[in-house]
């Protein structure tokens, strides 16, 4: 069953929607993870401390990273004419917000909320249990928490799960989520018997990943203060 999409997170400094300090973009295509890619971004906000102990993204973390103006036609480019998929509203939310305070124009795209995707798909889900992390432990798929990366990987096998074990395609699922969740088809969730291609996360925290595309490793490495020697890895 064809599944083309792309799916995001997003990270915050503070309780504030629009100030993101990190985008992740996973690419999805007949059910395998076909591209990534993460920035972090200087939101010019001041970092809250519960939301940096959720994520562990500082203020100095960010320092010299990219504007959101700055990446925005990456995002613009990547996301318009797209399935995007976010666990949750926040992600489009918080993208709406961010662009309409820096005067850039709202992406052109079609949203799926992954928790009202698994909210129909399975049993016992309706109305709790449909958090990310959750469903991922049902699903037997391990992941990096609270890393935009990490997250929009997850939100990405979630959809590709409640594809196989209910047969409702992609583009079915755009019209299931506005339907009442009672007539969803509530199949029982089951771990998953492969792991989508590329989508491993399990493997420990790389900072410097290397499917970053907006500076070197070499210049990452300066920016997160690690010396010539470090490895890179926290």
């Amino acid at each position: 069953m064809a599944t083309k999409f792309i799916s995001i997170d997003l990270e915050t400094a503070n309780p504030n929607p629009w100030s993101i300090c990190q985008v992740g973009i996973a690419e999805f295509s007949d059910g395998a993870m076909v591209s990534e890619w993460m920035s972090y971004v200087h939101p010019a906000e001041r970092f809250n401390r519960d939301n940096v102990a959720i994520h562990g993204i500082t203020e100095a973390a960010v320092r010299g990273w990219p504007r959101l103006t700055e990446v925005s036609d990456r995002l613009a480019e990547t996301l318009n004419g797209k399935i995007v998929v976010s666990h949750s509203q926040f992600d489009r939310v918080a993208l709406e917000q961010a662009f309409d305070r820096h005067g850039i124009r709202r992406l052109n795209c079609s949203w799926l909320d992954s928790t009202m995707v698994a909210r129909r798909a399975w049993e016992g889900l309706s109305k709790r249990g449909f958090g990310l992390e959750n469903l991922c432990r049902l699903l037997g798929y391990r992941y990096q928490r609270h890393d935009a990366l990490g997250d929009a990987k997850a939100a990405g096998v979630v959809v590709l799960a409640a594809i196989e074990q209910t047969g409702i395609g992609l583009l079915q699922w755009l019209e299931q989520v506005e339907l009442p969740i009672g007539d969803g088809p509530r199949k029982p969730i089951r771990t998953l018997s492969q792991m989508p291609p590329g989508t491993d996360d399990s493997a420990s925290e790389v900072v410097n990943r290397p499917s970053n595309q907006v500076l070197s490793p070499e210049m990452l490495r300066l920016l997160s203060g690690q010396g010539a020697g470090d490895s890179g890895q926290n």
